[in-house]
């Protein structure tokens, strides 16, 4: 009897362990699913420098174009980085959490995606003035921490952007009314409205609009959207914040027969942003350089290592192509996308 019990107590300990051991490694495939230790130069030599790299993974296409300037960088330059690119409903605590996790990994410089809404502003400021307190170098981008050191803060200026937007609505607008920018619960467009609304001709409130981040972006930018037009019988156009919510909002725009009568600035390329620029459903797209972006992050990063001087808020420019341009556009980035047959 007692070596019966001791063999289904080892078995039953068997499992447990055995269970355990697959729950960590799916605890840790989870923690690491969005992780690349990236070496993109090849060499005998000892990297110069390693960084740990830190954004906001909700856009695929910022993602693999960001990735792309921070290896050219990290080639011309010779050094190394972690790169962690973060979605998910927790993505904004997921990011302070390993910016905070880099801080203390010993690594020679951060780059990381900061917000300044409530109640991740604190926050942000806390793990930067720990950063500093250890020398730790550190690159902002997205939104600025104001009032805390930083080597530099690398953004593309809102209010600017906002700016050209209204300008580019002037030549499609005729009426007053309202103008919907929509923003992430993270990343507030104050500013951005506030340049549209400052540069727009006529009698226009220009109105921010928050998309919840539970969930697929484009599936909460279409429901919210018929929300919008329900809501405002006067609305003259809507501004996205990239390519999934542009998509959203152009097949609500679409399903309630809006074609036409609300104008769509989108955000970001894609092929299926060029067709419907083609076929008048979209405006025109407001369009980021976010290799750049991913470039000169790493090489500021390298510079002030080196002990040079760099631009404490340098910006990268955007164009805002329409119909009548984006193919002189697109030929001179270097891109090309084919019509296609796809119906309004």
């Amino acid at each position: 009897m007692g070596k019966k019990m001791v063999k289904i107590f080892t078995i039953v300990l068997v499992l447990i362990l055995v269970g355990t051991g697959v729950m960590v490694s799916i605890n840790f495939a989870a923690m690491s699913k969005n992780f690349e230790n990236a070496s993109p130069f090849n060499t005998d030599q000892q990297p110069k420098f390693r960084f740990m790299v830190i954004i906001d993974g909700s856009n695929l296409n910022y993602v693999a174009q960001f990735k792309e300037g921070a290896e050219a960088a990290a080639l011309d330059y010779e050094v190394t980085y972690e790169f962690w690119d973060i979605a998910g409903n927790d993505k904004y605590d997921d990011i302070l959490q390993q910016f905070d996790i880099g801080v203390y990994s010993g690594v020679d410089g951060i780059i990381v995606a900061t917000y300044n809404a409530d109640p991740y502003m604190d926050a942000y400021r806390n793990v930067l003035i720990r950063a500093n307190e250890l020398g730790i170098p550190v690159v902002t981008l997205n939104q600025d921490i104001a009032n805390v050191e930083k080597v530099s803060h690398i953004a593309f200026n809102q209010y600017r952007i906002g700016s050209r937007i209204g300008f580019v609505l002037n030549k499609g607008l005729l009426l007053g009314g309202t103008i919907v920018v929509l923003q992430d619960e993270g990343n507030l467009q104050d500013d951005k409205a506030r340049g549209i609304y400052e540069n727009v001709t006529g009698e226009y409130e220009v109105k921010t609009v928050t998309i919840e981040s539970e969930g697929e972006n484009i599936f909460n930018a279409e429901g919210l959207t018929r929300q919008i037009i329900n809501e405002y019988s006067d609305l003259r156009a809507i501004v996205c914040t990239n390519s999934d919510v542009t998509m959203g909002v152009v097949q609500a725009i679409k399903d309630t027969n809006k074609v036409g009568n609300i104008i769509v600035v989108g955000n970001d390329i894609t092929e299926d942003i060029k067709d419907y620029i083609d076929k008048e459903v979209i405006f025109a797209t407001v369009i980021a350089d976010y290799w750049k972006l991913g470039y000169i992050a790493i090489e500021t990063l390298v510079q002030f290592n080196q002990g040079e001087f760099v631009s404490s808020y340098p910006t990268i420019e955007v164009s805002i192509p329409s119909k009548d341009n984006i193919n002189t556009y697109l030929e001179e980035a270097g891109l090309a996308y084919e019509e296609t047959d796809q119906e309004n």
